[in-house]
């Protein structure tokens, strides 16, 4: 009798283990998902206040600039709270002043800015000065791989709009810092890009400006 209620015991708590990893498991995709579908918010917003900030100003901005404007920072979706600029928190960069970084806490926002290459006029006379933004570019990527995300996400000032399912973690926090560019932007449908990290073209994000 002693043998087989202890056995019975052995049978319930192997079971409480295997159903409390099994609801561990769920509860940890669910919120990966969930992360991962604020982080699109939040790019595609970036994406959305650059466009209505380019249209007024006729440059782009970082996260600051883009939050000073009134008529941005008082978007409907932003003071949802649910993915949007004000969620962000910065994070200082050393170095190149074309580039910020902000981050929700789950996953990192990297927006570079770019200006037009200097020409050998520039260098002399008045054209030395700083150049006025005329694109940009975001990419997004977990911080803590496989805990608060998996995929990537990339916009650029013409919409292109690209995902990276990121599964070997390629992208995670510091350590991939500076992230790659090049590879999201070069990225077409099926096709693999460099460094082991595939992007996929998703459908462009104009006209929902």
């Amino acid at each position: 009798m002693f043998y087989r209620k202890s056995g019975e015991w052995l049978t319930l708590a192997v079971g409480a283990v295997i159903a409390l990893y099994i609801t561990s498991f769920f509860t940890s995709a669910s919120s990966i998902h969930d992360h991962e579908a604020c982080a699109r918010l939040t790019i595609e917003e970036i994406y959305r206040q650059e466009v209505r900030y380019f249209k007024e100003k006729r440059t782009h901005a970082g996260f600051e600039g883009l939050l000073a404007n009134k008529s941005v920072s008082h978007s409907p979706s932003l003071a949802a709270g649910a993915g949007g600029l004000l969620d962000l928190e910065r994070i200082q960069l050393k170095g190149s002043p074309l580039h910020e970084l902000a981050t929700d806490g789950d996953y990192f926002f990297l927006l570079r800015l770019l200006v037009p290459s200097r020409t050998s006029s520039d260098l002399v006379g008045q054209g030395a000065g700083a150049r006025t933004p005329i694109g940009f570019a975001c990419l997004c990527w977990p911080v803590r791989f496989g805990i608060t995300g998996e995929s990537s996400l990339y916009v650029n000032d013409l919409g292109f709009y690209a995902v990276s399912p990121n599964s070997f973690g390629i992208l995670d926090g510091y350590r991939s810092f500076p992230p790659d560019f090049e590879a999201p932007a070069a990225a077409l449908p099926k096709e693999r890009a460099k460094k082991g990290a595939l992007w996929f073209r998703l459908d462009d994000l104009t006209g929902d400006s």
